[in-house]
């Protein structure tokens, strides 16, 4: 066949272009890599692009990256590394919170548009580091909101996540649910030894009564698996099925990598059927 013509035989605007598509081929693979990596083990992923010069061993680096690549990025693994104790993980949490915008929004809108973007984790330790960081930030960026000290802030945010989890769970039975009294009773006193104004905590509880402080539902219902993680897209779908009666059932599926998986329910590890979509 025809030879392939050398990049040096090439017009050298075209050369250059086929260099840099070379290029951006190359580290969009590594950056996939590095995220398959990272939804296994945190410092492997990290270590993989500090390795290829793609983030530098700087914990701001490390949090641009975090921040800006999070679409592939398993959101429990964020959170997990977020709140590590170690010194690095927690100054890239005090850079990464710095992508955010806090300045004049209510406590519960700054901790929805955090809480989007990673789950907390489960040890009540790493919830406790990224909360009093945020509550740093929030209340350097909200010096009229009335939290006389980051304290108060801290307190009213772990109460507030405390109250979401509480009156969302489906598993609490009514009667033992968190009443909008005891939420307010609950928080006397923590405003440097004031009370935080009842308006206030009673437009917090109405609020997150109203409106859960949620994820998006496919990262709400990440699975164990990590071909299941940071998927592109998730959700319910009806699907119909082969007997005779033909009926439709309500099932999960999860698109990831251009394959469709569906299973019964979220959060299940073994697909009913695998769908490869045909490009």
């Amino acid at each position: 066949g025809t030879p392939r013509p050398r990049v040096g035989s090439l017009n050298p605007i075209l050369a250059m272009e086929l260099q840099r598509r070379g290029s951006m081929t190359m580290i969009n693979a590594a950056f996939k890599t590095a995220a398959t990596k990272f939804n296994i083990k945190q410092r492997d992923g990290i270590n993989f692009l500090i390795e290829r010069g793609l983030v530098e061993k700087k914990p701001a680096s490390v949090a641009e990256y975090l921040h800006e690549h999070s679409d592939g990025l398993s959101k429990r693994r964020i959170g997990e590394y977020l709140g590590s104790v170690a010194d690095f993980n927690n100054e890239c949490l005090e850079h990464y919170l710095n992508f955010y915008e806090f300045a004049d929004t209510t406590l519960d809108e700054a901790l929805r548009r955090l809480l989007k973007e990673f789950r907390l984790p489960g040890e009540a330790q790493q919830i406790d580091r990224i909360l009093q960081k945020f509550a740093t930030v929030f209340h350097r960026t909200n010096p009229t909101s009335g939290f006389k000290t980051e304290d108060t802030v801290y307190i009213l945010s772990f109460s507030v996540i405390m109250l979401n989890t509480d009156l969302h769970n489906a598993s609490i039975a009514e009667n033992k649910k968190m009443t909008r009294e005891g939420f307010i009773r609950n928080n006397q006193g923590i405003n440097d030894g004031e009370d935080v104004p009842v308006e206030v905590l009673d437009a917090l509880f109405t609020k997150i009564q109203e409106d859960e402080i949620r994820m998006n539902e496919g990262d709400q219902w990440e699975g164990e698996v990590v071909t299941f993680m940071a998927p592109h897209k998730a959700g319910w779908l009806s699907k119909q099925t082969h007997s005779a009666f033909q009926s439709w059932h309500r099932q999960w599926f999860v698109l990831s990598e251009h394959v469709l998986y569906y299973f019964n329910a979220p959060g299940e590890d073994s697909p009913k059927c695998i769908l490869p979509m045909v490009t």
